[in-house]
């Protein structure tokens, strides 16, 4: 009895230790990250985490369904295939060739009307809405340092960082990026209320546009100096500039970190699988969509060409651009594609003229290269469907 007395006594000091220097080192959000996570059934951050958080709503108007293929869903993915992509949890597979939906699949209780959350390919998003507010004037240059936009980043050192700086992930800002650290900023980012306050606390830490690192408090430093340059909610600017345009079929949304307050841009928009899509088709065809040129045709080059900077090894960077996508070598062909942290990607494919769309739970380690080995295996399964 006496050990379970001194173990009871152990585990209240320890309680009251946590809480202590929770509330002393002002991180209250860990109330929040449990409450959201193990209290729910969850290990961490997922897909379906919509209703946990508040958001504003991105409105589609024109809902125009895609077109579907003469040869919609008649070739079937092999057992091997099927068995893989249940092994990691996917939701939806999807293939889009020729601007008509060729393939769509959905597992469990996942439909084509479901949202899910993009987690960093919302990063990509954006860079494409940077990109319109340039066209429009909004923002003279990307070149232009994010202080000109946002007054407060006003820093000693901070005046050399610019948007494309942000947007290459090459700002040599502080930022802890980790999706498994509760001390980390992405996790203060992700469950906190005031993403604003934690992004001005970046400092100086390396030369900008030296390296590549990638740090989640890029993006979401960009978009707070894009939504102060168009001045109204980035969800607004989203739906009147991208998602109208693009004709999505739903709603979307993007998770705010209080209620009306600031979109969690670096990742947590949520969108159906087909709608996604629509963005790996307005990239595939140089900007253009539905008659008309949303993003110009030198973004969507830059998107697929390598930012000229150093990785942190050392060697020359391969496997990101100056606009916030992903570059990847596959069988001696080149792609470019969205990516989020649980295997969320849209994979564009110029040479097949298609896209693929894979959304899930989970995704496998990130090789030397810089990426996830399940996306060469989705870039696979996409071609042979294909072929």
């Amino acid at each position: 009895m006496k050990i379970f007395k001194k173990l009871g006594w152990l585990l209240l000091v320890a309680f009251i230790l946590f809480n202590t220097g929770v509330i002393l080192f002002g991180k209250t959000y860990f109330y929040t990250a449990i409450a959201k996570t193990y209290l729910s059934g969850q290990s961490g951050p997922g897909i379906y985490d919509l209703k946990k958080f508040d958001s504003r709503t991105i409105p589609s108007r024109q809902h125009k369904s895609w077109k579907k293929a003469s040869d919609y869903n008649t070739k079937a993915i092999g057992k091997p295939g099927e068995d893989y992509l249940n092994s990691l949890g996917t939701k939806a597979f999807l293939v889009v060739r020729n601007g008509e939906l060729f393939h769509e699949q959905y597992f469990d209780e996942h439909t084509d009307t479901t949202v899910s959350n993009s987690f960093s390919m919302a990063k990509s998003i954006v860079a494409m809405l940077t990109q319109i507010a340039h066209q429009e004037g909004y923002i003279a240059s990307l070149q232009d340092p994010v202080n000109k936009y946002l007054k407060e980043f006003n820093k000693p050192g901070c005046e050399k960082v610019t948007l494309e700086h942000l947007m290459s992930m090459t700002s040599g800002l502080t930022w802890t990026e980790s999706s498994g650290n509760p001390f980390s900023d992405n996790a203060e980012a992700y469950y906190g209320t005031d993403l604003t306050k934690l992004v001005e606390k970046m400092t100086p830490e390396t030369t900008p546009g030296k390296e590549f690192e990638y740090k989640s408090g890029n993006t979401a430093l960009l978009a707070l100096a894009l939504e102060r340059a168009i001045g109204m909610p980035l969800s607004e600017y989203a739906a009147l500039k991208l998602w109208q345009p693009l004709a999505a079929e739903h709603d979307a949304y993007w998770s705010l970190d209080h209620d009306g307050g600031t979109e969690k841009a670096y990742c947590c928009w949520y969108a159906t699988a087909t709608d996604f899509a629509r963005l790996g088709q307005l990239m595939l065809q140089e900007g253009h969509f539905n008659g008309k040129q949303l993003l110009d045709s030198s973004f969507v080059a830059e998107a697929r060409t390598a930012a000229p900077v150093k990785v942190k090894d050392g060697g020359e960077n391969s496997r990101y651009s100056s606009r916030s996508f992903w570059l990847v070598q596959h069988k001696g062909k080149h792609y470019y594609y969205l990516r989020g942290i649980l295997g969320q990607y849209i994979i564009i494919l110029p040479e097949e003229n298609a896209i693929a769309v894979r959304l899930g739970k989970k995704r496998e380690e990130v090789n030397e290269d810089g990426h996830p080995l399940d996306v060469y295996r989705y870039i696979d399964l996409a071609k042979e469907l294909l072929h």
